[in-house]
């Protein structure tokens, strides 16, 4: 499941506390996002409206529940913890009963503001859609009720109360976007495909245009017998890094640049993530699987769309010995690398486990 964005959901269960003599039925409903700020670590923010259905007659009830709250969630494969707290308020009522007969009862209520936290577990139940469980304790703080008519007296009367309540919940949300990952066919769509004859001479053409920021040989015009690569090469080499991802992209869709290897290598080291994700993925695209070692490293990456696009690679190039380090990448902290590493898994599972050179002969 991809966590990441806006969702909305309805939310039923059961209220008790300070504020309620009995516990009762609550309901509401609740909206937020979130993002993916890596590591399986997600953090947004929540908005909630809860309603406990107390008895008219309660001494000290809470009519109406509503919360803003910053939140963050561990991605644990199709369960998300969620932890939050922050502001609340509600409206609190206090009912007095008189003891001499003939007295009808006094209510007053107040609209009060506390502090909430909570804690909660998400199951992604399909696509889109996400059941849960979670507890939220509310506190407004002591406070008193001032100058309320006492029913055995003739002056007022103030006291002190401190409204509490927890809620124990059962949720159900839909979340906006993407949301579970892709199915097997989605995620094998993820790897390169052989081209059409025609399709693949027209993309080496393209290929072949410089891209913004490419540093090109000091002639302008290459020749017929120049080699194609070599710009690309010396852009992977020296360029910023734009240049530097842009060449290695490039160099993969040339598949037959031979002389683009050690350094497409190299540049696995790269400083920049961008051209180290490029760079594996561009070997991958080769079919060599000389990088395979230092791409099995890319696992370690500290940036989650480094590690996805290292085991794309490796599974696209079916090297047998990139299977204890798929494995383990198949228990990222990361949705995104944990689908890689499974996809690249089941292709090396299989029993003619084939390199993209052989594909596209």
């Amino acid at each position: 499941m991809d966590w990441s964005g806006p969702y909305a959901g309805v939310q039923g269960g059961y209220a008790w506390g300070t504020a309620s003599a009995s516990g009762r039925a609550a309901y509401g409903a609740h909206a937020g996002t979130s993002g993916d700020v890596g590591g399986g670590v997600y953090a947004g923010f929540e908005a909630e409206y809860l309603h406990p259905a107390a008895a008219k007659s309660a001494a000290l009830r809470v009519d109406s529940l509503f919360s803003f709250t910053p939140q963050v969630g561990y991605d644990l494969g199709g369960v998300l913890l969620r932890a939050k707290g922050g502001a609340a308020g509600g409206r609190v009522v206090s009912r007095l009963d008189s003891s001499i007969a003939g007295i009808p009862p006094t209510d007053q209520d107040k609209t009060r503001f506390g502090w909430t936290a909570g804690l909660g577990a998400d199951y992604a139940l399909a696509e889109n859609w996400i059941v849960g469980l979670a507890f939220d304790y509310f506190d407004f703080g002591k406070f008193t009720f001032d100058g309320q008519a006492n029913p055995d007296a003739d002056g007022p009367l103030a006291y002190e109360v401190h409204p509490i309540l927890r809620t124990a919940t059962l949720r159900f949300s839909y979340k906006f976007g993407g949301g579970a990952a892709g199915d097997s066919e989605r995620v094998e769509a993820a790897f390169p495909r052989p081209r059409e004859p025609e399709r693949a001479a027209a993309s080496r053409d393209e290929a072949f245009q410089t891209p913004p920021g490419l540093i090109l040989p000091e002639s302008p015009i290459l020749g017929p017998d120049a080699d194609p690569a070599a710009a690309l090469i010396e852009s992977l080499k020296t360029g910023d890094e734009r240049a530097r991802a842009e060449a290695a992209v490039r160099l993969g869709e040339l598949r037959s640049a031979a002389a683009a290897l050690e350094p497409l290598i190299a540049a696995l080291r790269d400083d920049s993530p961008a051209v180290r994700g490029a760079s594996a993925d561009a070997l991958g695209k080769l079919g060599d699987r000389r990088g395979e070692p230092r791409m099995a490293a890319l696992l370690h990456d500290p940036r989650p769309k480094v590690r996805a696009l290292a085991a794309r690679a490796l599974g696209v190039l079916g090297d047998p010995r990139a299977l204890a380090a798929l494995r383990a990448a198949s228990r990222d902290a990361d949705p995104l690398v944990r689908r890689m590493a499974d996809a690249a898994l089941k292709r090396l599972a299989q029993p003619r486990a084939q390199t993209i050179d052989d594909l596209i002969r």
